[in-house]
């Protein structure tokens, strides 16, 4: 249960992070300019929390990852700026609603087909019919 309770107040911190990131994109008169002072500051945090931590020596394992596999902090970046450029047009509600529920679809093959070694677990005709219900629910909280 505790694992399941740090996975939701990770999403609601997120969901704050997010807004709070598009409240500078605003400020600012620019998403784009926010997003990179954003990552500018999370990538000085990341290094820090590396060095602080007890695994400090694994940075050389970096060469054993595939090249590819890199473009995921590009693709978290262009995340964050486009929940930060949706949320002052569609409204943070709309807006998180709809990626959860893209995370939910994504997750439910993510998982059914172990894509990059995710653990994997069949998609039933329960979790269907939760899926069918969450996109219920999308549709109600969004109208």
């Amino acid at each position: 249960m505790l694992l399941y309770a740090v996975a939701f107040g990770i999403g609601i911190v997120l969901a704050v992070h997010l807004t709070m990131n598009s409240v500078v994109g605003t400020m600012m008169g620019s998403a784009r300019a926010a997003n990179a002072i954003f990552w500018t500051v999370g990538a000085a945090a990341a290094v820090l929390i590396w060095l602080l931590g007890p695994q400090r020596g694994l940075m050389s394992n970096a060469k054993c990852v595939p090249s590819w596999l890199w473009v995921a902090g590009a693709i978290g970046a262009s995340l964050v700026f486009g929940i930060a450029a949706l949320i002052p047009k569609l409204g943070a509600r709309s807006v998180f609603v709809l990626t959860v529920a893209g995370q939910v679809l994504a997750s439910a093959w993510i998982a059914h087909v172990g894509f990059l070694g995710s653990p994997q677990k069949e998609l039933t005709s329960v979790n269907l019919v939760g899926i069918a219900i969450m996109l219920s629910g999308v549709y109600l909280a969004t109208k």
